[in-house]
Protein backbone atom coordinates (compact mmCIF):
# COMPACT_ATOMS: atom_id res chain seq x y z
CA UNK A 1 0.00 0.00 0.00
CA UNK A 2 0.65 3.93 -0.22
CA UNK A 3 2.40 5.77 2.75
CA UNK A 4 0.26 9.06 3.79
CA UNK A 5 2.26 11.64 5.65
CA UNK A 6 0.91 14.89 7.33
CA UNK A 7 3.58 17.84 7.46
CA UNK A 8 2.80 19.43 10.95
CA UNK A 9 2.20 22.95 9.43
CA UNK A 10 -1.21 20.97 7.78
CA UNK A 11 -2.09 19.18 10.79
CA UNK A 12 -4.10 21.63 11.99
CA UNK A 13 -6.05 21.73 8.93
CA UNK A 14 -6.58 18.28 8.63
CA UNK A 15 -8.16 18.19 11.81
CA UNK A 16 -10.21 20.97 11.52
CA UNK A 17 -11.23 19.28 7.75
CA UNK A 18 -12.39 15.86 9.79
CA UNK A 19 -14.15 17.96 12.40
CA UNK A 20 -16.14 19.56 9.95
CA UNK A 21 -17.06 16.20 8.06
CA UNK A 22 -17.66 14.41 11.52
CA UNK A 23 -20.08 17.37 12.78
CA UNK A 24 -22.01 17.89 8.95
CA UNK A 25 -22.73 14.13 9.36
CA UNK A 26 -23.68 14.19 13.03
CA UNK A 27 -27.47 15.25 13.11
CA UNK A 28 -29.60 12.41 11.46
CA UNK A 29 -32.35 14.14 9.16
CA UNK A 30 -34.95 15.93 10.43
CA UNK A 31 -32.84 16.36 13.73
CA UNK A 32 -31.11 20.05 13.75
CA UNK A 33 -30.17 22.54 16.37
CA UNK A 34 -32.58 25.03 17.16
CA UNK A 35 -30.75 27.90 16.54
CA UNK A 36 -30.89 26.66 12.73
CA UNK A 37 -34.80 27.83 13.46
CA UNK A 38 -33.84 31.13 13.26
CA UNK A 39 -32.07 30.93 9.69
CA UNK A 40 -34.08 31.41 6.74
CA UNK A 41 -35.32 34.40 4.39
CA UNK A 42 -37.04 37.75 6.04
CA UNK A 43 -38.06 40.47 4.52
CA UNK A 44 -36.13 43.06 7.01
CA UNK A 45 -39.38 44.15 9.32
CA UNK A 46 -39.69 40.98 11.10
CA UNK A 47 -42.03 38.71 7.79
CA UNK A 48 -40.13 35.48 6.59
CA UNK A 49 -40.52 33.34 3.85
CA UNK A 50 -41.69 30.15 6.06
CA UNK A 51 -42.10 27.48 3.19
CA UNK A 52 -38.09 28.02 2.92
CA UNK A 53 -37.63 27.56 6.71
CA UNK A 54 -37.48 24.72 9.25
CA UNK A 55 -39.65 26.62 11.75
CA UNK A 56 -39.70 30.39 13.91
CA UNK A 57 -39.79 31.32 17.57
CA UNK A 58 -41.62 34.08 18.35
CA UNK A 59 -43.73 36.04 20.83
CA UNK A 60 -47.37 38.05 20.35
CA UNK A 61 -48.96 39.84 22.91
CA UNK A 62 -52.63 38.52 22.80
CA UNK A 63 -53.77 41.71 25.50
CA UNK A 64 -54.62 41.06 29.69
CA UNK A 65 -55.28 37.60 31.30
CA UNK A 66 -58.52 39.42 33.29
CA UNK A 67 -61.96 41.53 32.61
CA UNK A 68 -63.48 43.43 35.06
CA UNK A 69 -67.51 43.01 35.53
CA UNK A 70 -69.59 45.56 37.38
CA UNK A 71 -71.94 44.29 40.25
CA UNK A 72 -75.32 45.61 40.29
CA UNK A 73 -74.64 46.81 43.83
CA UNK A 74 -75.50 50.50 44.97
CA UNK A 75 -76.17 51.45 41.23
CA UNK A 76 -78.33 53.83 39.37
CA UNK A 77 -79.01 52.66 35.84
CA UNK A 78 -79.63 56.16 33.96
CA UNK A 79 -76.27 57.76 36.11
CA UNK A 80 -73.45 56.51 34.30
CA UNK A 81 -70.55 55.21 36.65
CA UNK A 82 -72.56 54.60 38.80
CA UNK A 83 -71.23 51.63 39.77
CA UNK A 84 -68.44 51.31 41.86
CA UNK A 85 -68.24 47.97 42.75
CA UNK A 86 -66.36 45.42 40.39
CA UNK A 87 -65.36 41.99 40.08
CA UNK A 88 -62.20 40.95 38.54
CA UNK A 89 -62.35 37.60 36.60
CA UNK A 90 -60.35 35.11 34.85
CA UNK A 91 -61.85 33.80 31.99
CA UNK A 92 -61.11 31.15 29.35
CA UNK A 93 -59.93 33.10 26.31
CA UNK A 94 -59.16 31.87 23.01
CA UNK A 95 -56.17 33.83 20.52
CA UNK A 96 -55.51 33.51 17.44
CA UNK A 97 -51.97 33.74 16.12
CA UNK A 98 -51.12 34.71 12.81
CA UNK A 99 -47.20 33.11 11.76
CA UNK A 100 -45.04 36.17 11.05
CA UNK A 101 -44.39 35.01 7.10
CA UNK A 102 -45.21 36.20 3.26
CA UNK A 103 -45.59 32.74 2.19
CA UNK A 104 -46.81 30.10 4.82
CA UNK A 105 -45.67 26.86 5.68
CA UNK A 106 -46.09 24.35 3.06
CA UNK A 107 -47.47 21.73 5.29
CA UNK A 108 -49.15 22.78 9.14
CA UNK A 109 -46.27 23.11 11.35
CA UNK A 110 -45.96 21.11 15.03
CA UNK A 111 -46.60 24.22 17.43
CA UNK A 112 -45.36 23.89 21.13
CA UNK A 113 -47.23 26.92 22.85
CA UNK A 114 -46.79 28.70 26.37
CA UNK A 115 -48.02 31.92 28.01
CA UNK A 116 -45.70 34.79 29.33
CA UNK A 117 -47.41 36.76 32.20
CA UNK A 118 -46.17 39.98 33.81
CA UNK A 119 -45.91 38.09 37.44
CA UNK A 120 -44.62 34.77 37.48
CA UNK A 121 -46.54 33.42 40.40
CA UNK A 122 -49.67 33.06 37.93
CA UNK A 123 -50.10 29.80 36.31
CA UNK A 124 -51.47 29.55 33.13
CA UNK A 125 -52.88 26.26 30.97
CA UNK A 126 -52.47 26.50 26.79
CA UNK A 127 -54.15 24.02 24.26
CA UNK A 128 -54.06 24.14 21.00
CA UNK A 129 -57.40 24.27 19.27
CA UNK A 130 -56.26 24.69 15.44
CA UNK A 131 -53.49 24.52 13.85
CA UNK A 132 -53.26 25.35 9.77
CA UNK A 133 -49.85 26.25 7.67
CA UNK A 134 -50.63 30.40 8.22
CA UNK A 135 -51.98 30.14 11.71
CA UNK A 136 -52.90 28.44 15.16
CA UNK A 137 -55.76 29.49 17.48
CA UNK A 138 -54.88 28.65 21.16
CA UNK A 139 -56.83 28.07 24.38
CA UNK A 140 -55.92 30.02 27.57
CA UNK A 141 -57.43 29.10 31.08
CA UNK A 142 -55.17 30.83 34.31
CA UNK A 143 -54.85 27.95 36.40
CA UNK A 144 -53.07 28.54 39.51
CA UNK A 145 -55.07 27.39 42.56
CA UNK A 146 -53.45 28.90 45.72
CA UNK A 147 -54.99 30.73 48.98
CA UNK A 148 -54.05 34.24 48.32
CA UNK A 149 -53.94 34.51 44.25
CA UNK A 150 -53.36 37.31 42.80
CA UNK A 151 -56.10 39.59 41.44
CA UNK A 152 -54.29 41.70 39.27
CA UNK A 153 -54.34 42.25 35.61
CA UNK A 154 -51.35 41.47 33.89
CA UNK A 155 -50.68 42.15 29.97
CA UNK A 156 -49.77 38.44 28.54
CA UNK A 157 -48.06 37.16 25.64
CA UNK A 158 -48.63 33.82 23.65
CA UNK A 159 -44.62 32.59 22.94
CA UNK A 160 -44.69 29.08 20.45
CA UNK A 161 -42.30 27.18 18.77
CA UNK A 162 -43.76 26.54 15.40
CA UNK A 163 -41.35 23.38 13.47
CA UNK A 164 -41.90 22.34 9.79
CA UNK A 165 -42.35 18.56 9.88
CA UNK A 166 -41.59 16.79 6.52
Amino acid sequence: GGHFSIFPQQMHKAIVFVLLVVHANALPDGIFEIGSLLQGSSDGAGRSNCQSRRGLVDCQSIGDDCEFVNLPIGCNPTVPKSCTKRRVGFPMRQAKVKFPCDQPFTKRPMVLAYIQGGDNSKMYSTSLAEVTNSYFRANIQRTDDVDNPLMSCDRLQICYIALAIA
